[in-house]
């Protein structure tokens, strides 16, 4: 609809849903992972391959570890992408607010968890090409996750 998608009310209700969004799919990430015993920290590869390095980043998106150190199947991901999703459903205008589009959200949200993962796999290599581009150390935390 019109008033979604033309000036500053528009650009308003936009960032809101994200907000709301991003919101209540980190907090289902963490709750999940509390109640299946999901360790929420991200590991990086020992391996010094980029592509397998990517591809550890990817896998990691679907499977995680458990608090004991396993692998299990990331259903904190997957929760989170859900709710992400699912949760504009309330506030979206018609035509936008059905399960289709829902799933749409979910899966970009799922794209965004890998994508992090990503991040997290190279941020030491980032780190230095940052350092490098004398940016300051707090660039660098902000923009970086931290290493486990």
């Amino acid at each position: 609809s019109h008033e979604w998608s033309d000036g500053g009310g528009a650009f308003a209700r936009n960032y809101g849903s994200t907000l709301g969004g991003r919101t209540t799919g980190g907090m289902t990430h963490f709750a999940a992972a509390w109640i299946d015993h999901e360790d929420p920290r991200y590991f990086r590869s020992l391996n010094h391959h980029a592509g397998a390095r990517v591809s550890h980043a990817i896998v990691f998106t679907f499977f995680d570890r458990a608090n004991p150190g396993h692998r299990t199947i990331a259903m904190s991901n997957f929760a989170a992408a859900a709710a992400s999703g699912f949760i504009c459903n309330l506030w979206q205008p018609d035509g936008f607010n059905d399960t289709a589009h829902a799933l749409q959200r979910s899966e970009r949200g799922f794209a965004a968890i890998a994508s992090a993962n990503i991040i997290a796999e190279f941020s030491p290599e980032l780190s230095k090409l940052m350092h490098k581009a004398h940016l300051p150390d707090s660039v660098a935390n902000a923009i970086l996750p931290r290493s486990y």
